[in-house]
């Protein structure tokens, strides 16, 4: 009776430890920050930031599906990018599929660039970076992200920029 209790004990406790973080790490599927590319130079020696104060570059995959469950957020970047005074790049590492891409789901962006994403530091796809006119991260994000996540993109660009931009508070619909 007692080894009985004690193994229902165990498993409860394993339970009460290790379940819940086994399954919220796989419910949410929110982005990560990756600190330790901030403030390092993006490394696209082909790099055209429009002269905008700064730029958001995507690292997307034609096929990654959580760049299609964000294509929305992307197409809110690409409609406001002008009047928010930022350039919009997208790097993917098969440039003919992503422009297919980008067109299939009305997204226009400054640039398109090819590069694997790991050979620019991108941990996957996808991947946003917020970079200086120099090519310095500011910031990063990498994964699906959230409406409020997606908002934190507007807000890092309008701290770098003298002309906030547009369409920044609009909720995600």
């Amino acid at each position: 009776m007692f080894a009985d209790i004690a193994v229902i004990a165990a498993a409860v406790t394993f339970m009460a430890v290790w379940v819940p973080g086994y399954f919220r790490s796989r419910v949410t599927n929110g982005a990560k920050r990756y600190e330790q590319l901030v403030g390092k130079r993006l490394p696209l020696s082909d790099l055209k930031t429009s002269g905008s104060e700064a730029s958001i570059v995507l690292v997307l995959a034609a096929h990654c599906p959580y760049c299609l469950e964000s294509a929305g957020f992307y197409q809110r970047l690409s409609n406001t990018r002008k009047q928010g005074h930022y350039a919009l790049v997208a790097v993917f590492g098969d440039t003919e599929a992503g422009k297919q891409f980008l067109a299939v789901h009305g997204i226009e962006v400054d640039q398109v660039i090819a590069a694997a994403p790991h050979t620019i530091g991108a941990p996957g796809t996808p991947t946003v970076f917020v970079v200086d006119r120099s090519g310095q991260v500011h910031d990063i994000w990498a994964g699906r992200l959230a409406p409020g996540e997606e908002e934190k993109v507007f807000e890092a660009v309008r701290k770098m920029s003298t002309t906030p931009p547009a369409g920044g508070s609009n909720p995600r619909t």
